[in-house]
């Protein structure tokens, strides 16, 4: 349980300080960085596929050269040719580079949640006294959903986005250096905005983790003690504290 050894859950808190959230990373990734072979040809595989994406684009402008300067057919067909094995080439890079990251994705989300298990049974009888049941279940089946997205999407979006990136900023530069110096002026002025509208939407989604939390936790602790609440009648009073934790779910959202 390595990636669990300082791993000690806090349930009223979700803002985390940008060193705890580096530490954060740094624990998940380990669990991604253990399958370091798969991990690896997956990334050579990625740089396969931004390279075939790349090169399509050349293709098709030397196809469109040939028709428009009426050059031999031996010549276009060549061209054709490479087109399509460019883009068989691109297909397979792809499809092996998901299945790979798939595959890593899935078994690093099971070791996490063994490791999660297992240290839960760890923690001590105050422990459990001290957090409500709900919450806890809330922490261990929503934040691991969204752990199991960041698996499976956002390290395969980010390691294409990247591979995409450097790809495709070779190719403008050796086409054209001006046009690419244009574009890149273009695109940070589009992450500047990103990273601004990212500082105004993260606590929004911190706070919304919090309120789902609170909400999934009221829920759980009504339904294990629903025959009490029958007994006692407050069916009405469990009802409109639901709908007040909704409604404050709703709002942030």
């Amino acid at each position: 349980m390595t990636g669990l050894s300082n791993f000690s859950p806090s349930v009223g808190d979700t803002g985390l300080p940008n060193e705890s959230m580096r530490r954060t990373v740094r624990r998940l990734l380990f669990y991604i960085t253990r399958y370091r072979f798969r991990l690896s040809i997956a990334i050579i595989l990625m740089i396969g596929f931004s390279t075939t994406m790349g090169i399509l684009p050349a293709l098709m402008g030397m196809a469109t050269d040939i028709i428009a300067e009426k050059g031999s057919i031996a010549d276009l067909q060549n061209v054709l040719l490479w087109f399509v094995l460019d883009a068989i080439a691109l297909w397979i890079c792809g499809h092996i580079a998901q299945r790979l990251l798939s595959d890593i994705s899935q078994d690093a989300l099971y070791t996490l949640r063994t490791d999660l298990f297992a240290h839960m049974q760890s923690l001590s009888l105050g422990f459990f006294d001290r957090q409500p049941i709900g919450e806890l279940m809330s922490r261990v089946s929503n934040d691991t959903d969204v752990i199991d997205q960041f698996f499976s999407n956002g390290i395969q979006q980010v390691l294409q986005s990247v591979t995409t990136i450097i790809v495709l900023t070779i190719v403008m530069v050796v086409i054209n250096p001006l046009l690419a110096l244009l574009v890149y002026l273009a695109v940070f002025g589009m992450l500047a905005i990103s990273s601004t509208i990212a500082k105004i939407s993260g606590p929004a989604f911190e706070k919304m983790q919090e309120q789902l939390g609170e909400l999934n936790g009221y829920a759980e602790e009504r339904l294990a003690g629903q025959k009490v609440t029958i007994a006692y009648r407050q069916q009405k009073t469990s009802v409109a504290g639901f709908s007040v934790l909704s409604e404050k779910v709703a709002r942030i959202g």
